[in-house]
């Protein structure tokens, strides 16, 4: 999808700012990788001289193509808080590969850029080599020590060792000092890690208890509605059915929501159709539609035919976009689906004919609760749903965000990354 003309002039002008920086520095390394592809779309002369690598080797490199296999978890880290929306910044010390097999140790300080609307474009990493630093930082051998010359004068010694002392004990007071902080904190994290354990197992048991009894007002609407002679009761077990499916959903929402925020979900993934996924939902959705007048527009690549993902949670991500761009389009609308492959990327667009986003509301979309207005439609939910979707397109590695211009309806967009290929997905 072509990025919109103002971004574009953005991503141009931080650029210009970074490369300049990028030419005159010749001690740190410096790179920019594109948040959507996560690839270095550029790079100083100061890491190829680090790595090893010519410029054009380390375009189009992902920056765990250059990292230590056994810093790719604390590297993982490093990255996700740079490109989330809160953080946007971190700064580690790892290891980075060399072209010729050996490592540097290095100091990694990344940040995200943004455009106006508030949406990461490009991320920035400064790469500072202090492998000199470690090595010096180890303990010297003690032929080395015996090497040092000596003063005719005792007094000096004595004072390099009196400074040595203070320096030790000074060194031992700020140790003890962040043994204290440390202990503190871990104490305060178990506590906190405790209360929203069970402000889970409350939610949990909430949720059972609510849905026990709704399981049974589903089942009965359901064949009441279809049972039912009389046009008026027929109606009326139609109406308690549909409320009471809503309520589960909402319930499931509020489960899911609660879990995120005390670990993260592992992921289950597997290769699968994703055009029977996709028909599956839309079949599910379908009654809505037809009762509304809104009709689907799904374009899919010819090569994105099957996808690696959590089948479960890429559901309810494709569930939840597209439910909500039923709920905001206009009575006769349209909904365009696309799903294209770009790089190691499937790129997955959902587009409504609604009223659109105000730019100020952009920013807040993705917050748990928060709910954008509909002036034509009473909405109904908690406003969890694409919250809970950001959180799914990041534990995959992907990334979400949302194209609107008000009055004129919302896109929105998210990659799911794919395992390197050098084709087409099979």
């Amino acid at each position: 999808m072509k990025m919109p003309s103002s971004e574009r002039i953005e991503t141009a002008d931080y650029c210009n700012q970074i490369v300049k920086i990028m030419q005159h520095n010749t001690l740190v390394g410096i790179t920019i990788v594109d948040q959507k592809m996560h690839q270095i779309i550029r790079a100083n002369q100061a890491l190829c001289k680090m790595l090893g690598y010519r410029k054009k080797e380390l375009i189009g490199k992902t920056m765990f193509d250059l990292t230590h296999p056994d810093d790719l978890e604390i590297s993982y880290r490093h990255a996700m808080k740079i490109w989330d929306d809160e953080h946007c910044y971190s700064k580690i010390v790892k290891r980075y590969s060399k072209k010729d097999g050996g490592f540097i140790w290095a100091e990694s300080e990344g940040f995200l850029l943004k455009d106006n609307s508030g949406n990461g474009i490009l991320s920035v990493t400064f790469i500072k080599d202090i492998t000199k630093e470690i090595s010096l930082s180890a303990p010297a051998p003690l032929s080395t020590s015996r090497n040092l010359p000596l003063s005719v004068d005792d007094n000096p010694v004595i004072d390099v060792n009196k400074l040595l002392s203070d320096e030790i004990n000074k060194r031992k007071l700020i140790y003890n000092q962040l043994m204290v902080s440390y202990e503190n904190e871990k104490k305060l994290r178990k506590r906190i890690q405790t209360e929203m354990k069970s402000r889970l197992e409350f939610t949990r048991i909430v949720v059972h208890d609510l849905k026990t009894p709704l399981t049974s007002i589903i089942s009965s609407s359901g064949v009441l509605s279809n049972i039912a002679a009389d046009v008026k009761y027929k109606a009326l077990a139609s109406n308690i059915y549909e409320s009471t499916m809503n309520l589960n959903t909402r319930l499931d929402e509020l489960l899911d929501m609660a879990q995120c925020e005390v670990r993260d979900p592992k992921l289950n993934r597997s290769r699968f159709n994703i055009k029977e996924m996709l028909e599956h939902i839309i079949s599910i959705q379908q009654e809505i539609c037809n009762t509304n007048h809104i009709v689907f527009n799904i374009v899919i690549a010819p090569e994105v035919k099957f996808i690696i993902a959590d089948e479960d949670r890429l559901k309810q991500i494709l569930d939840n976009l597209i439910d909500n761009a039923i709920k905001y389009s206009a009575d006769s609308g349209i909904i365009s689906i696309n799903i294209n492959q770009d790089q190691n990327n499937v790129l997955f667009s959902i587009s409504d004919s609604g009223i659109g986003i105000e730019p100020d509301e952009i920013k807040n979309i993705f917050k748990p609760y928060y709910r954008v207005e509909n002036r034509q439609k009473k909405l109904q939910g908690l406003g969890l749903g694409l919250s809970i979707v950001r959180t799914y397109v990041k534990l995959h590695g992907g990334r979400i965000w949302v194209e609107s211009e008000y009055g004129k309806g919302a896109t929105f967009l998210f990659t799911i990354p794919q395992p390197p290929s050098k084709g087409p997905l099979p």
